[in-house]
């Protein structure tokens, strides 16, 4: 079927380009071989925009070769998506659906048999806190239902043997499977009460610091508050008089008055 597409121009135009290689690589070795003085260097010039010139005819039709190849490719590309990609797209979507329907169909039977199989451990070691789609392994067509049981198993036998140790535990027991019914992993439980504890002590060695400091500095206060001189009262207020005078002098004599006034509080009209 593939024999149907073929291209039969591009291969004669490959040969006439094979072709004009030869003459196009004596130019330019004939051009390279030259030695660029001070004699040659307009004649060098000359070549070379003469290279430049034909180069630039060539580009210009191999642009219009590739115009010419890419119109009747585009309208190719449509009798070819009509006649071949549509139909094989279409086909390979449909079957999908069908692969994938009877595919979920098997994942959802395994996926309640292996749920049912952890149900029966869950109450088997009795932990009824713990969701069973924590333990459940990733659920796959090509795994086997005895393989997958046996992960099961293996995972609540874990956590089994991670609450018999926290049970045994001296201190923090609670804590500790408070936290590990959070993330299932024992020493990260551990962590995490022994950091809350860490946090506790030293929040209150904080407070204790902050309210010695607080009774340091009211003591320092006080020890100020004796040593300083005893605060003397100002005297009673002068008794004020009413005076009138007029006043004889320059402009300038009669403004240093205004402001010497001013400045010791004498209030005038």
């Amino acid at each position: 079927m593939s024999e149907i597409i073929e291209i039969k121009q591009l291969p004669i135009l490959e040969e006439r380009l094979k072709s004009l290689k030869t003459e196009i690589e004596e130019k330019t070795q004939t051009a390279l071989s030259m030695v660029c003085t001070e004699d040659t260097v307009k004649e060098i010039k000359k070549m070379r925009a003469s290279l430049t010139k034909e180069f630039t005819e060539l580009e210009v039709r191999r642009k219009d070769v590739k115009a010419q190849i890419e119109a009747p490719y585009q309208e190719f590309y449509k009798v070819y998506q009509e006649c071949v990609s549509v139909p094989f797209k279409n086909a390979d979507a449909e079957l999908k659906k069908k692969i994938d329907k009877v595919e979920d169909t098997l994942k959802a039977d395994k996926h309640k048999k292996i749920t049912a199989y952890a149900n029966e451990l869950k109450t088997a070691y009795a932990v009824d806190w713990l969701n069973v789609e924590r333990v459940l392994p990733n659920i796959t067509l090509s795994a086997s239902l005895t393989s997958l049981k046996q992960a099961v198993a293996d995972r609540f036998e874990a956590v089994h043997y991670d609450c018999q140790c926290i049970s045994e535990l001296a201190e923090n027991s609670a804590e500790i499977l408070a936290e590990y019914k959070k993330s299932l992993n024992l020493s990260q439980a551990q962590l995490t009460v022994l950091q809350r504890k860490k946090d506790i002590e030293q929040a209150k060695t904080d407070v204790l610091t902050a309210t010695e400091q607080e009774q340091m500095k009211q003591k320092t206060e006080q020890k100020v508050e004796m040593l300083a001189p005893p605060v003397v009262e100002d005297k009673a207020k002068e008794k004020e008089y009413k005076m009138s005078f007029t006043v004889h002098g320059t402009i300038s004599q009669l403004k240093e008055l205004k402001d010497f006034m001013l400045e010791r509080g004498i209030r005038y009209e």
